[in-house]
C-alpha cells in the first residue's frame, strides 16, 4: 500500500499541458506569434508558434500555474482582432483569429 501511495503522489505532481491552437492562413512567408500573461508569456515580446500544417499553428506548455490569457500576432507585429483569449491551465484552446490586413 505504501508504494501505491507514493506513485499517486508522484502522478498528482505531473505538470499539466496547456495547448493553444490557431487555425488561420497568415500568408506565405509569415509567422504566427503569441503574447500574453501566464506560462512565461509576455505582452511585450511574442513567442513564435509551431506551424503544424498549412493552416494550423500550435503552442504547448507545462509552465502554466493558472489561466493563460493571450492574443495572436502576425510576425509579432499585427495584432489579431477582438478580445484577448483565456485558456485554463491544462486545457486546450482552439480558435480562428481574424486579422485586418
Amino acid at each position: 500500500a505504501r508504494r501505491q501511495r507514493q506513485m499517486c503522489i508522484r502522478d498528482s505532481k505531473k505538470a499539466l499541458k496547456t495547448s493553444i491552437i490557431a487555425r488561420v492562413d497568415v500568408g506565405f512567408g509569415n509567422q504566427l506569434y503569441i503574447r500574453g500573461a501566464g506560462a512565461d508569456l509576455s505582452w511585450e515580446k511574442g513567442l513564435q508558434l509551431e506551424n503544424v500544417s498549412a493552416y494550423e499553428w500550435a503552442f504547448a506548455t507545462t509552465k502554466a500555474k493558472s489561466d493563460v490569457t493571450f492574443k495572436f500576432l502576425i510576425n509579432d507585429e499585427l495584432w489579431a482582432e477582438g478580445d484577448n483569449v483565456t485558456v485554463a491551465k491544462g486545457a486546450t484552446s482552439i480558435s480562428s483569429p481574424v486579422f485586418a490586413w
